[in-house]
């Protein structure tokens, strides 16, 4: 480790404890470990992994997660609060971690005793990284002219090509585990059932010409992918070479399938992939096919420096926005759905009682409890207010001082119960008795465990 002690099997049967730990909650927990049904020590040197389904790609997983944790540090950092290890860490790579901090960013200096270096992790050449977060790509490219910045990533191909322009700069393509791909409707569950017929979908592969998307993507990338992986992934091999390029061969093809020209086909799309949809689009309509790109569009709102500042949730004043959930052509669609087919006039009504039941238990857990409080609401929508004030309005709540409301919530949050800052629950339709008996008794708990500080009820 960074700090001189060995790294032992201890540390790498905590590290699996600690992640396999029902009380651990992480981010993507279930895709990442949750085939592993136990871990077995044998000796100093080795150890088996039990798992509960086949994993082929067990040993990539294990490669990358968990990363291990040195268990003379790790261990002794209580459950709340592992998550500040990350602002200190001790690891035994060919860096050490100086300094973090979320603002600033990391410090790291090169690791002398880095004596295990393979092909795969080298040892440090650097002497000295600083990592800072800068998320405007124009502050980016300005901190690199002045030359307070040595490297930056992931840039759009007309900056990046400009800044090739510059002698003082090297710019520089390197793989990524990501491609872009068609997909057609092989199985007709669209209202275009076309791409049910294998020469249709051959004969669009034959009109795309991939050269000229690589070099529309950006000209330094230069080689084929002929599968849907890399060749630098075991097992990712053909031998079957992929269509080439032909739109007369096409064209012909569609006409012999019987394709109809005359309906408008949409191709959907997201994210980056969208400038490779669109001149994907270009190529199809050059032989006579109605192609247009429907990308999924987002909410968002912008505007002023001095108004977006307003909405900094760092501020004591600052103003809260519910989301952008509105002009967003999926939610959208699927909240159509969700009414018409999912939250039905049975399924609103079961869950209105349900909520008005709840709400009902939580007052009697108040004045069980002799707190002063009141839990206001209709329906499955309801909050919690520590007074016995009365309430006639939402400007009335604020007599609540919000060192109470963070209690609650932290506290609930503790044992298991998640409920906005502002102390509001909202049921939804997966929630069954059982679900609700377990808020009721963390609520309890909570009320029981901090009685000495919440409010007295006036008798």
């Amino acid at each position: 480790w960074h700090d001189g002690q060995p790294l032992t099997m201890d540390d790498v049967e905590y590290t699996y404890g600690f992640m396999t730990n029902p009380k651990v909650r992480y981010r993507f927990k279930a895709a990442r470990i949750s085939w592993i049904d136990k871990f077995i020590r044998v000796d100093d040197e080795t150890f088996r992994i039990k798992s509960k389904r086949p994993q082929a790609v067990m040993l990539a997983d294990m490669t990358l997660f968990p990363s291990i944790y040195p268990k003379h540090i790790h261990d002794k950092i209580p459950l709340t609060d592992k998550a500040s290890f990350g602002k200190n860490p001790i690891g035994t790579g060919p860096y050490k971690a100086v300094s973090i901090n979320p603002s600033t960013g990391a410090k790291l200096v090169k690791n002398e005793d880095f004596k295990h270096g393979t092909a795969g992790k080298p040892a440090g050449i650097i002497k000295n990284v600083f990592i800072r977060p800068i998320p405007s790509e124009q502050t980016q490219i300005a901190e690199m002219l002045t030359g307070n910045l040595d490297l930056m990533y992931n840039m759009d191909k007309e900056t990046a090509l400009q800044m090739a322009g510059n002698p003082s700069f090297k710019v520089d393509v390197q793989d990524s585990v990501s491609f872009a791909f068609m997909m057609f409707d092989s199985k007709g569950r669209s209202p275009n059932k076309a791409f049910v017929n294998p020469k249709v979908r051959r004969a669009f592969m034959h009109a795309v010409n991939r050269k000229a998307l690589r070099a529309f993507v950006h000209p330094e990338i230069k080689r084929t992918l002929d599968t849907v992986c890399h060749p630098w992934v075991n097992g990712c091999e053909s031998s079957v070479p992929s269509p080439e390029y032909d739109p007369a061969k096409a064209k012909k093809m569609l006409q012999e399938a019987g394709y109809d020209f005359s309906q408008p086909l949409s191709i959907t799309t997201w994210g980056e992939a969208k400038l490779t949809a669109e001149a994907v689009a270009g190529q199809l309509r050059q032989i006579g096919i109605k192609a247009s790109v429907q990308g999924l569009t987002f909410g968002a709102f912008g505007g002023s420096r001095h108004l977006m500042e307003r909405f900094d949730p760092r501020r004591a004043d600052a103003l809260t926005h519910a989301g952008t959930f509105n002009n967003n052509v999926l939610t959208l669609s699927a909240a159509i759905a969700g009414l018409e087919q999912v939250y039905t006039v049975d399924a609103a009504v079961r869950l209105n009682a349900s909520g008005d039941r709840l709400r009902e238990r939580l007052n009697a857990a108040l004045r069980k409890h002799g707190v002063a409080g009141q839990v206001t609401g209709i329906g499955s929508m309801m909050m919690v207010h520590l007074t016995d004030a009365p309430l006639h309005g939402p400007q009335d709540s604020d007599q609540v001082s919000k060192a109470l409301r963070g209690l609650l919530h932290l506290a609930l949050i503790e044992r298991g119960i998640y409920v906005s800052r502002r102390n509001m629950i909202v049921l939804s339709l997966p929630m069954v008795e059982a679900d609700l008996n377990t808020l009721l008794d963390a609520f309890e708990n909570a009320l029981s465990t901090y009685e000495s500080v919440l409010p007295r009820r006036l008798s």
